[in-house]
């Protein structure tokens, strides 16, 4: 049983990163198809901006993988202090921040499924959510995360649907 246990788990995990893969890969799509005035566009009825939804994402998920392993998580404190959880989302974001978070997205993909398979996540530390979810491992931190970020581009999905309205 213990064995069938562990290959649903690699599978779920895998498909973790998968889900996580193709959400980035549709929400840099969408980031990369809207000018700079576009993406900083802060609309009403909306809290933030298409570009802080998607660096947003990206730190969140660097933060609950990573930062909550006890490792560092890559990003500097001003991108800390302008994207994290709380951070107001109003804030224009210039073109080379988009670049940088692009290139982070594609490359922290890779690195947290490398870190993960190499056991390096493994001194993670239990966190409750703002959502109100407790990931108490480093695989829920994983399905939770593809989560998250899929909120985002459904947000950056609606912010792009009311500028073409």
């Amino acid at each position: 049983m213990a064995c069938q246990i562990r290959t649903l788990m690699t599978y779920s995990v895998e498909f973790s990163f998968y889900a996580l893969e193709k959400t980035r890969e549709n929400a840099i799509k969408l980031i990369e198809s809207l000018d700079a005035e576009a993406i900083n566009s802060q609309l009403p009825g909306f809290n933030n901006t298409a570009a802080w939804n998607f660096c947003h994402g990206v730190v969140t998920t660097l933060l609950l993988t990573c930062g909550i392993s006890g490792l560092h998580t890559g990003l500097n404190a001003c991108e800390l202090a302008k994207f994290r959880k709380g951070s107001l989302g109003n804030l224009p974001v210039t073109e080379e921040e988009i670049q940088r978070f692009i290139a982070l997205a594609k490359s922290s993909q890779d690195e947290l499924k490398r870190m993960y398979q190499e056991n390096t996540l493994s001194n993670f530390q239990a966190y409750e959510t703002s959502y109100g979810v407790t990931l108490n491992s480093i695989e829920e931190a994983l399905h939770f995360v593809g989560m998250h970020e899929a909120l985002h581009l459904g947000y950056m999905m609606a912010i792009r649907r009311a500028l073409s309205a």
